[in-house]
This record gives C-alpha cells, sequence and structure tokens, in this order.
C-alpha cells in the first residue's frame, strides 16, 4: 500500500492512501507502539502501559515518501514510522473451511518424505490442515516411535496420563476401550481434561485384516446443520454444562463443558462428544426432555452418511486431526487374532499455527512479528 498524503491534530493522525481509502490513529497509541519501545533483536515490548505519559499530543508530522518522522509534546526529537506499521498485522492462516463425506477428496494428503523435506509441500499439507482440521501423511515408516519425529516437526508433545506416545491396541480388559476390539462411535478425546487437548495424531503401525476401519466427521459441520434445522436443539447443547470423568488407578479426572461451544460472536469453536466418559447430566425437571431431545439430535446427526467418512488406513499412515473439532472413530475388528496397532500423541494448536507461519516468506513473518 502506498500513503498519497497525512493529516494530522493535536490528538489524531489520518493516513490517505493511494486506493482512496484512510485510517485514523490516536496520539497515544502512536506514542505507545514507536519502535524504540521494543527491544530490536526480540521485538518484546521494553515499556509498561503504567510508563506512558497520561497525555501525549502531536507537534509536527513529516511524510518523506518512505518513513513519517512524528513529533511528539513531551520530546523534540522525532520518531520514524515505516509504512508498514500503518498496515495493522493480519493473523495468516486459512480460514476454516466445512467439509462432508462427499468432500473429503480436498483433504491434504502428501507423502511423508515430501512434507519432511520440501517446505512448499508442508506450507500447503499445514494450510490444508488448519483449514479442514484433518490431514494425512502417508508412507510413514511403521516402526515404534516414530509418530513423535513427526510430532517434533509440529510443535511440542502433550504429555498426559497416557505418556508422551501411547499405544492404542488390543488389551484384554482395558481400563479405556480404546485399547479393546469394540467398534467405537464418532466421539472427541478427553473432554474430562482441562485444557481438552486441541490435536491427536494417530500413526498406524500394523492393521487388522478384517475391520478396524477410521471414521471422521467435522463436528462443526454438524454444529452448522443443526443451526441450521434444529435451532431450538442448537442453542440448548451450547448452553447446558454436561460433566464428563475418567477415573483410573492413575487418575481421577472431571470438567464440565458444553457439548458445542461458541465463541464471543456466537461461532462454534469447539465440539465436546464422548458417549464413554459423559456422566448422568443432572438439569430441573423441566430442562431434562429438552436437553435429551437435543443430545440425540446431534447423536441422530452424527450417524448420517451425510457427514461421516470412513476409511481402511494401511500401516504406514499417520492421521491428524483437531480434536476440538472433528470427531473420530472406529469399526471393530477382532483384537486376538487379528491384531490392530496404533501410537498416538497430543499436541496444541499453538505448535501447528507456529510451524504454518514459519513457512511464510520472511517478509510476512517480520510483520506477524511486529
Amino acid at each position: 500500500m502506498k500513503i498519497q498524503s497525512v493529516a494530522f491534530t493535536p490528538d489524531t493522525l489520518t493516513v490517505f492512501w493511494e486506493d482512496g481509502k484512510q485510517a485514523a490513529f490516536d496520539s497515544l497509541f502512536l506514542y505507545d507502539n514507536q519502535l524504540g519501545h521494543r527491544d530490536p533483536f526480540s521485538g518484546q515490548r521494553l515499556i509498561d502501559v503504567a510508563d506512558l505519559p497520561e497525555t501525549v499530543s502531536l507537534t509536527q508530522v513529516c511524510w518523506d515518501g518512505e518513513c513519517l518522522q512524528i513529533t511528539f509534546s513531551v520530546s523534540d526529537t522525532p520518531v520514524s514510522y515505516p509504512i508498514r506499521f500503518f498496515v495493522p498485522s493480519q493473523n495468516p492462516l486459512p480460514e476454516r473451511h466445512l467439509w462432508y463425506a462427499s468432500s473429503t477428496a480436498n483433504l491434504p494428503r502428501i507423502a511423508w518424505e515430501a512434507y519432511y523435506t520440501s517446505p512448499n509441500s508442508r506450507r500447503d499439507w499445514l494450510h490444508g490442515f488448519i483449514r479442514y482440521g484433518l490431514a494425512f501423511l502417508h508412507d510413514v515408516p511403521p516402526m515404534p516411535g516414530t509418530l513423535e519425529t513427526v510430532a517434533e516437526t509440529l510443535g511440542t508433545v502433550r504429555e498426559t496420563n497416557y505418556g508422551r506416545i501411547f499405544d492404542v491396541c488390543y488389551t484384554p480388559q482395558p481400563e479405556n476401550l480404546a485399547s479393546s476390539d469394540l467398534g467405537l462411535p464418532l466421539h472427541t478425546d478427553n473432554p474430562y481434561r482441562e485444557p481438552v487437548p486441541g490435536v491427536q495424531l494417530l500413526h498406524i503401525l500394523q492393521q487388522s485384516s478384517q475391520g478396524g476401519d477410521s471414521l471422521f466427521a467435522d463436528g462443526f459441520a454438524v454444529a452448522e446443520h443443526l443451526r441450521s434445522t434444529v435451532p431450538t436443539a442448537f442453542q440448548v447443547l451450547t448452553m447446558t454444562p454436561v460433566p464428563f470423568r475418567y477415573c483410573s488407578k492413575q487418575c481421577d479426572l472431571y470438567a464440565e463443558r458444553s457439548l458445542i461451544q461458541l465463541d464471543r460472536n456466537g461461532i462454534v469453536e469447539a465440539i465436546h462428544y464422548n458417549n464413554r466418559s459423559i456422566q448422568p447430566v443432572f438439569l430441573p425437571l423441566s430442562e431434562t426432555r429438552a436437553f435429551y431431545d437435543a443430545y440425540r439430535s446431534l447423536a441422530h446427526a452424527l450417524s448420517s452418511p451425510e457427514f461421516v467418512y470412513s476409511v481402511k488406513l494401511q500401516a504406514g499412515d499417520l492421521v491428524a486431526f483437531d480434536n476440538r473439532r472433528v470427531l473420530h472413530g472406529r469399526a471393530g475388528f477382532a483384537g486376538a487374532t487379528d491384531p490392530r496397532h496404533l501410537q498416538g500423541c497430543y499436541l496444541e494448536w499453538d505448535g501447528i499455527y507456529s510451524a504454518y507461519r514459519r513457512t511464510l516468506p520472511s517478509l510476512l513473518r517480520e510483520e506477524v512479528k511486529k
């Protein structure tokens, strides 16, 4: 963007852009955000808001075609502002796109070697993962521990009571049904944990010959379907606190959260759905039936072929998914005679976002840093 002209009063600077738009900036905001108030190496602030003068005004503004030189009432020394300062930094993350069983061809899928060796391939894969919340890597060596190598390219593994890396395979009389050979309906993991893990990776080391197919659904697409078709149920699911709990010899975890979580703008930001760990939902008698009706509406939608994507992953495949958006499950298999072995781990979205930003051009990353 190019500046056409500037104007100022003691309290306000107005920048007129060549495209006809304009932007106004308060004098205190400008004084606070001068580059000299940040460390030149880390980019972090050196002063606190309490250090700012209560009043500060603009006394002189000069535009030389490259920078604005602004003099404030509290000092005779002009402060230089490059043009890019006046363009607010954007969070360079792709917008999310809802997906359905019929549109899974858009999900990112590349070979591990391309992801690992090609920055452009990694950027495209991360872009798609952030957009859809579900992505696949193929030809990841199916050896125990390889998952941690992949995870380290995406952020920091979040250790839980299950460990840093956990095995998902058949165990007689398991403490968690994930270690049985039963089919598992669609769910999100660990809604009883605070906070809920943001990302899960699952690496297939061995696949059963019969059964064991993986199931996925975009919970955000399901939620929007309910919002448009059963708005009363949608509202109940966003407003009712639901208790979740997991107990074992090692831990006792408990949390309450709505099945559909909205942000302050009413946008769906998380799905919490796990039929294995939900606890009795004690509500006033007048609200109980409405909750069950809404809960049932959500369950029916999650069993609809419109939303459920079934795929038979093979040894060497790795799937990454947003645990607060994408529900996952599996078909049953004969664990005692036809083994199925996966390794999994949890990460958080801040690491994913950081990994994506680091694949962007350096100038854009400098804008983000500023």
